[in-house]
């Protein structure tokens, strides 16, 4: 794919059981991870609810704890961090996105029960400085800066980032209460690399992230000082579209993260054919948040240990052998949940450790067969829940195969299955409500197979997949048979599948279009499971113009209508009197489309200099044209995460992007 900035990831290949050769473009002006990721095919940014916007990336359709996330192919993040932490992540740092939907074709990839998506950081090639500055409305602000530097001899490399972004907060129906919060980041990525021998090579590579979120007052002033008194009923009327006049506390969402990470490895050459690489990791991310006047706070640390061989057997055979530990340990306080209310506390302690073995093997020229296997063994201890050590201590297996087979070189087919697992790591704040309790007791597992053509072309492109996943033992929140929300892990199946094709044509060697359409099918269990809507079907329509030193990109992109009584939407209204709840929140999402414009102008000797433009959601496509995301439900108690739409409104910016 062209590049489209310095600081954008170059390109994002997306593996569908596959790797697709089709060019796909970056998100417009995209400054985290989920806005780079969230119209790609097969992949949703999933809002689960609206004070928090807490987002979790889903891959053909399954629920974002599913996805493996991974630096530099180091598992360092987690479910826990990945609920803030994964947008504090330096885009401004990173070469490519690598995302592998499905478990089969994400052979040695850790649980992978939806995919994976690595994040590839640059390496050093040349001395340089890269920069990017934009503004724009509802208070936008981002700085990136890139620098990579080369010693003369090509020995040592080091690659430097930083990045600040700021959003506003957005409030479309002016009830002053917010429907998607403010936002500041704040990272830094430094990364040596130092080749000791012919033979010894050594990388490290340091990660600081520093996050804050707000939500719920509009009023800036009261997150200093948060008064209590107001209406019984919260708004005006009783209506959650009309001005608040309730407790402020009682809606404010505040959330700050501060994160660091550190990764080193070695990699020694024994031959051509043969090395070791040794990868240690730490990191440790810290939580002070409150929840719509409940405090809560945690500490997440974990620790990695990787050591791997690879062999090339002949011109037929590439064998890879390792084994790892990794080790995660959650602790949490809240005064109001644990102290006042007497909740047990969500501290945990997982343990995971397990061998992994994958040969990549050339049958012919057309054909190629890559297998793995890995052997993972699971303790997990939610610490406050019983005296028992560890509810879950468990050995897993998971096969995985993936068979590309090249009929054309501009035509290639791949298919693959595989089983995929994961340790059901949780925490408090993960839901849009407070899950109260966990009788959580066993690993997930997942079956999956997968089916991918690709075509590629000096003037047609395009790809289609689909994609079918069983799930065994899926924890979710059951709401209705404990008195409580509380995890369990649901005794039946659960299919996902998934269907998807793009077709894309240049047009001239300046112009191109393609077009593109997604359908997703859960059951109606797994729809109930889930923590807000997901799409079920989605139409994509990208025009791209790159010449003369102008570039010009247009994204329109259609959701299709959903009946929200399926997952769960019901017993969900927009009034309070004090006393009954009325007027019943819309049972139907409908069908809506947002457009995105992004215009670029080179400049400069060597058109190193790039001032660019554009508008994202150009049609101010907003769910509360239609209803708010807030409600009560059937006892009065306030809710956020009746979201089934776009939250954010129309956003201009501009910017001036450079290297020297």
């Amino acid at each position: 794919m062209r590049n489209r900035g310095v600081f954008s990831p170059r390109f994002i290949c997306v593996l569908a059981g596959i790797l697709s050769s089709v060019p796909l473009h970056a998100q417009v002006q995209g400054q985290t991870v989920s806005e780079n990721l969230q119209n790609q095919m097969g992949i949703q940014s999933q809002v689960i609810d609206s004070a928090s916007g807490r987002q979790r990336i889903l891959i053909n359709g399954l629920r974002g704890e599913y996805t493996t996330v991974l630096i530099d192919g180091v598992p360092i993040q987690s479910f826990i961090s990945s609920v803030y932490g994964l947008d504090l992540l330096p885009t401004a740092a990173l070469e490519r996105v690598d995302v592998t939907r499905g478990t089969g074709p994400s052979l040695l990839s850790p649980e992978a029960i939806g995919g994976t998506v690595n994040l590839v950081t640059h390496a050093a090639k040349e001395t340089r400085v890269g920069y990017d500055f934009s503004i724009g409305n509802q208070d936008y602000r981002a700085l990136s800066i890139l620098g990579t530097g080369v010693d003369p001899t090509g020995k040592r490399r080091v690659v430097l980032a930083g990045q600040f972004h700021q959003q506003g907060y957005w409030d479309a129906d002016h009830n002053q209460v917010t429907e998607s919060p403010s936002h500041r980041n704040f990272s830094m990525l430094a990364k040596v690399t130092n080749d000791f021998t012919e033979r010894d090579h050594f990388d490290v590579r340091g990660v600081y992230l520093q996050g804050v979120r707000n939500a719920g007052p509009t009023n800036d002033s009261v997150f200093g000082s948060l008064s209590n008194t107001g209406t019984a009923t919260g708004f005006e009327d009783g209506n959650v579209s009309k001005r608040y006049t309730g407790p402020k506390s009682l809606i404010l969402e505040s959330i700050a993260i501060t994160r660091f990470e550190i990764t080193e490895r070695w990699t020694h050459e024994f031959s051509n054919d043969f090395n070791l690489q040794l990868t240690g990791s730490a990191a440790g991310q810290n939580q002070d948040s409150v929840y719509q006047g409940h405090d809560y706070s945690n500490k997440d640390k974990i620790n990695y240990l990787d050591l791997k061989f690879n062999r090339a057997v002949g011109a037929a055979h590439l064998l890879t052998a390792g084994t790892y530990f990794r080790g995660e340990h959650l602790r949490s306080e809240s005064y109001r949940l644990f102290t006042a209310l007497g909740i047990p506390k969500d501290d945990l302690d997982l343990i995971a450790m397990g061998l992994y073995a994958q040969d990549i093997w050339k049958l012919t020229e057309a054909l190629e067969l890559s297998s793995a296997i890995r052997g993972d063994y699971l303790m997990l201890n939610w610490r406050g829940r019983t005296a028992q050590d560890y509810e879950i201590a468990k050995w897993v297996a998971s096969p995985r195969i993936l068979l590309k087979w090249t009929h054309l070189p501009v035509l290639v087919s791949r298919f693959s299955v595989g089983q995929g697992y994961r340790a059901p790591v949780t925490f408090l704040a993960a839901e849009p409500d407070l899950v109260l309790s966990n009788r959580l007791n066993n690993v997930e597992q997942a079956d999956s197979a997968a089916y991918s053509l690709a075509l590629e072309q000096e003037t047609v492109f395009g790809s289609a997949s689909a994609n079918w996943t069983r799930i065994r033992r899926m924890a979710y929140v059951n709401r209705k048979d404990f008195g409580q929300p509380t995890w369990v892990n649901d005794g039946g199946n659960h299919f996902v599948q998934s269907l998807d094709g793009l077709l894309g044509y240049h047009l001239t060697q300046e112009f191109s279009v393609s077009g593109g359409y997604e359908k997703f099918f859960y059951d109606d269990r797994y729809k109930k499971a889930l923590p807000a809507a997901a799409i079920e079907d989605r139409a994509r329509l990208i025009a791209d113009y790159e010449g003369g030193g102008w570039g010009i990109t247009t994204t329109a992109i259609t959701v299709g209508s959903r009946d929200l009584r399926s997952y769960g939407y019901t017993d969900r209204y927009s009034r309070w009197d004090g006393k009954f709840a009325t007027e019943p929140k819309r049972l139907n999402a409908p069908t809506y489309t947002t457009l995105d414009f992004r215009l670029t102008k080179a400049a400069g000797i060597h058109r190193n200099l790039k001032i660019y433009m554009g508008i994202k959601n150009l049609l101010n496509t907003l769910q509360v044209a239609k209803e708010s995301p807030l409600y009560y439900d059937a006892q009065g108690n306030l809710k956020t995460a009746h979201v089934w739409g776009p939250l954010r409104g129309r956003e201009y910016y501009v910017g001036i992007q450079g290297q020297f």
